[in-house]
């Protein structure tokens, strides 16, 4: 059976009644057809109101149709409940990113880590929304972060890397990132490209 492409990564691999109940609703979001979608998730939310996945895509859906307000709401909602689930979590920062609220897409992660705090894949997940954002400051605060709890290389090489990127806007961070590769050079393997 084939799983539509754009979302196959939110949708669980095992053949779940969840994911017999959604299908139409990935099908009708892969073939453009958004008021589908919505007719779709609503008869879902109407037998399971709680439902944050079917909201979530009902939100991407609204997006699409230029319904931002009600998308933004909508997402607002399952947010503030603060959602663990990767699907629900990747499908709100889409949402979230496609309206143009990207701190609330990072908020999402913000939630979840308080939640989970020693969960590495949600901290990673947060360094990459900051990424996609452009908040190098944040990114480098959050690199430094999943560093000191986690202890593995590839995290300081991020924080590196970040750092030089603020050098360009202002000089002193060159220097703190010299002083970075001076302070951690056990820990930096310039030669390993698996850590970079």
């Amino acid at each position: 059976k084939k799983k539509s492409s754009l979302f196959q990564a939110h949708i669980m691999s095992s053949n779940t009644v969840e994911e017999r109940r959604l299908r139409p609703v990935y099908d009708a979001i892969e073939s453009f057809d958004y008021k589908f979608a919505i007719k779709e998730t609503n008869k879902i939310l109407k037998k399971e109101k709680k439902n944050k996945l079917a909201r979530c895509l009902r939100a991407f859906a609204l997006a699409k149709l230029g319904r931002t307000d009600e998308a933004f709401d909508l997402c607002k909602e399952v947010q503030s409940e603060i959602p663990l689930d990767e699907r629900v979590l990747n499908m709100l920062t889409i949402v979230f990113r496609l309206i143009n609220e990207d701190e609330e897409a990072q908020m999402c992660f913000v939630n979840a880590i308080k939640k989970k705090p020693n969960d590495e894949e949600l901290a990673v997940k947060l360094f990459y929304e900051y990424v996609k954002s452009g908040n190098v400051k944040k990114q480098t605060i959050q690199a430094d972060k999943l560093f000191k709890q986690f202890k593995k290389e590839e995290y300081m090489f991020w924080k590196l890397v970040s750092t030089v990127k603020i050098g360009y806007e202002n000089n002193f961070y060159f220097r703190l990132a010299e002083g970075i590769i001076d302070k951690n050079k056990k820990i930096l393997n310039f030669n390993s490209t698996e850590s970079m």
